[in-house]
């Protein structure tokens, strides 16, 4: 007797974050279909999910390479000029989750993502002893919309692979996450934001072609129209984690 055809077919397994309501982005670099590579290097990311936008580059030598992170491809940016420019919305409630890494000590400030026009995004930063993640949103007063978590000392620890997640309510003030923990910074001492700054998150990967370029990997960068709750927001961070290779709370 042949076998149901219905029990033929594989079951669906794993976590997907399109289920999680509110998706507006969600760059995959693992999935093929969202890269278009250009002699070597990649043109275009495209999101998978939400509004499916198109991050690009159109200088030829400002376009990343890719490289392979615990057996998944990501795209490696080159500290120098690499980066992707896209359509952003301005929002004072939102969740970016992000899968990186700092793959080079470097001084200055350094972008994962960043508005392009007053620096304001989630950075890599450092003070004079310490590496900080910079997250800023609006305002450069510690505590009010501006955040900077102690990540590792000495200064010249580079951060990550880390999954990266800020939370923004105009309500509830923000939140700072890095693989899972709620952290709290080394400057003020508080553990959110006072005020959440209308702010257009437009670049992947740099502010300009001359300033905060990340040398570094981004493997996956969610965004969220609203400020998830825990259990949702652990879902997306301990998904990214063991896709990755990190260790998430």
């Amino acid at each position: 007797m042949p076998m149901n055809p219905r029990l033929l077919r594989p079951k669906a397994t794993g976590f997907n974050p399109a289920s999680i309501s509110g998706i507006v982005h969600w760059w995959d670099a693992n999935d093929a279909a969202s890269l278009l590579f250009n002699s070597g290097f990649v043109e275009s990311w495209t999101s998978k999910a939400g509004t499916k936008t198109v991050a690009s580059q159109t200088t030829p030598n400002n376009r990343p390479a890719t490289t392979t992170v615990n057996g998944q491809v990501a795209l490696q940016f080159d500290g120098t000029n690499d980066g992707f420019d896209f359509t952003g919305t301005a929002r004072t409630d939102e969740t970016w989750i992000i899968a990186a890494a700092q793959t080079a000590d470097q001084t200055g400030t350094r972008a994962f993502v960043n508005d392009a026009g007053s620096g304001h995004g989630i950075n890599i930063g450092r003070s004079a002893l310490a590496r900080l993640l910079d997250t800023s949103w609006g305002n450069s007063t510690e505590g009010d919309a501006r955040f900077r978590p102690e990540y590792a000392t000495p200064n010249t620890v580079p951060y990550g692979p880390a999954v990266t997640s800020v939370v923004r309510s105009a309500a509830a003030g923000g939140f700072v996450f890095i693989d899972g923990t709620q952290r709290v910074s080394s400057v003020d001492g508080g553990t959110s934001f006072t005020t959440s700054g209308l702010i257009t998150i437009q670049r992947i990967g740099y502010y300009s072609s001359s300033v905060f370029q990340l040398q570094g990997w981004i493997g996956e960068i969610l965004l969220y129209d609203r400020a998830l709750p825990a259990a949702e927001r652990l879902k997306i961070e301990r998904y990214l984690g063991k896709k990755w290779g990190i260790v998430v709370a």
